[in-house]
């Protein structure tokens, strides 16, 4: 019996069960290795992008997180 073959579906069952206990637990999970850098670039972009918009769409920050107090 391969003994490696096994412990790897362990291992990769285990894996998958620890990202769905974090999504349910905190409703997020880290998966590493997953996009490059370049990925991860254009994504943070288009995040910072949306925010901005979002931003203008209210009328600023204040408008955008009513309840926090921001100094600046």
């Amino acid at each position: 019996m391969d003994s490696g073959v096994k412990k790897h579906g362990i291992q990769e069952q285990e894996t998958q069960d620890v990202h769905l206990e974090n999504i349910q637990r905190k409703g997020f999970s880290v998966f590493k290795s997953v996009l490059s850098t370049g990925e991860v670039e254009l994504i943070k972009q288009a995040m910072y992008a949306c925010y901005e918009k979002q931003k203008k769409e209210v009328g600023g920050l204040q408008n955008l997180f009513p309840t926090l107090t921001f100094t600046t």
